[in-house]
């Protein structure tokens, strides 16, 4: 995920469209530290070794694929859950026995369901040109 360090995660969501990622209070802690090394690294603190930066390297980037895999996964979750509310909703829309119909601001049928079609005389496509 680029700019995963700028802790915006850009997400979809059904009441919202951006969601500001806040990490928890012990992963606060571990960004604190990590942000610490790195300072170290820069002003050429002999503290830690390569062995050290490469090993503390190595977790960083297990914690941010944990965490992707965490985003990944509420995702498909929520993805889910929208294709069987569209299957429902289809399938409501579809078997009702009563005219269900959507229309545009000028009038014109953006959609029909057949008990519409029924009621009206006209296929699907008559109403929708």
């Amino acid at each position: 995920m680029p700019g995963h360090l700028l802790r915006q995660v850009q997400t979809w969501h059904p009441t919202q469209d951006t969601k500001y990622y806040d990490p928890s209070p012990s992963r606060k802690k571990d960004l604190h530290a990590n942000e610490d090394l790195a300072l170290q690294h820069r002003q050429g603190s002999s503290n830690s070794s390569t062995a050290d930066a490469q090993q503390d390297l190595s977790r960083i980037a297990h914690d941010f694929a944990e965490e992707i895999q965490v985003e990944l996964i509420a995702q498909m979750r929520e993805q889910e859950a929208l294709r069987r509310s569209e299957a429902s909703y289809r399938e409501f829309f579809e078997n009702a026995k009563e005219a269900i119909y959507t229309h545009d601001l000028s009038g014109r049928y953006v959609m029909v369901n057949p008990a519409g079609e029924q009621l009206l005389g006209y296929s699907r496509e008559e109403l929708e040109e």
